[in-house]
């Protein structure tokens, strides 16, 4: 799937316009269309690099609110045209002691952040699992 965003294509760069193309879905994976896309100081920081080296080119944002295009052939929770809102990690280990009880934010085992940084399976991030994604009230299946 062909997609358009803004990059940075190195550290304390401008955004610029980008191409790039995403990954097939997997199972429990959502496809979407991003609406809106806020930026906050800790976009900048990670551009700039502030607290360490970043995943360079990088497309930033974590405010995000999205509309559903497709989803994977596990994917029960959501369906074609709801609408999302991404916060700042897309996948979770789903395992450890926080994750079940739905405080992923807490994970023992480490995440998988929207941006600037690597899928489990050592790729870039350009997917969602359905797990960290909120659905408005009438968006849900």
């Amino acid at each position: 799937m062909e997609t358009n965003g803004y990059v940075a294509r190195r550290a304390g760069a401008s955004l610029v316009p980008y191409s790039f193309s995403r990954k097939a879905l997997r199972a429990n994976d959502v496809a979407f269309d991003i609406m809106f896309n806020g930026m906050c100081h800790f976009d900048i920081h990670q551009i700039n690099e502030d607290w360490g080296p970043s995943f360079l080119p990088m497309v930033p944002g974590h405010e995000i609110v999205d509309v559903v295009t497709a989803v994977g052939s596990s994917t029960s929770k959501l369906k074609a045209d709801a609408c999302i809102g991404v916060g700042t990690f897309i996948e979770s280990c789903r395992t450890c002691g926080c994750c079940p009880s739905g405080e992923e934010q807490y994970r023992v085992t480490g995440d998988t952040p929207t941006y600037n940084g690597l899928e489990r399976d050592g790729t870039t991030v350009i997917r969602i699992h359905t797990n960290p994604l909120v659905a408005a009230p009438d968006s849900q299946s």
